[in-house]
């Protein structure tokens, strides 16, 4: 003869390991940041001073290669954030991570002597620009200051023109 067997009796601990999953879930809810007012806008200030769409931003999209914002556009951009959410910026060295106007116009006119100009910026390391990622700005702007991202510099080349997923 079978006895029928309740879900209960087969797993005493189903009400407590319920709770440990809810508690998890809103713990791993809290730390999704996209839920964030201060993340989304952000990403509204982001788009405005790109040509990147607001959907197409994620955490790890870079500024200066996913957004190509260099120049006047990341100075402005700045300015903003540090307004609107009260950052201090005053450790951010503009130089090691955005290129000027003047040497962008520059890099045009010099376009047809690329090979050469490549090789001396690989021989005296000069133009290595740090990446800035949607993730530090966040970070800068619930930190209320900047925090330099431990990132590896790199040449123009070499930064990713795409949005990353």
């Amino acid at each position: 003869q079978v006895i029928p067997v309740t879900t209960h009796e087969m797993c005493p601990l189903r009400g407590p390991i319920l709770i440990i999953m809810i508690i998890v879930f809103v713990w791993v809810k809290r730390l999704d940041i996209t839920n964030d007012p201060k993340y989304q806008r952000l990403l509204e200030i982001i788009a405005d001073k790109s040509s990147v769409l607001k959907h197409e931003l994620f955490p790890n999209s870079t500024i200066q290669g996913a957004c190509g914002l260099e120049g006047d556009d990341a100075e402005e951009m700045l300015l903003l954030i540090q307004k609107e959410f009260q950052v201090d910026f005053s450790n951010f060295e503009f130089d090691k991570y955005f290129s000027d106007e003047a040497s962008m116009s520059l890099g045009l006119l010099l376009f047809p002597f690329a090979p050469i100009c490549w090789l001396v910026m690989r021989l005296t390391k000069t133009g290595m620009k740090t990446d800035i990622a949607v993730q530090d700005l966040y970070n800068a702007i619930c930190n209320e200051r900047w925090i330099a991202p431990d990132r590896a510099p790199k040449y123009p080349w070499e930064r990713q023109p795409t949005v990353d997923s």
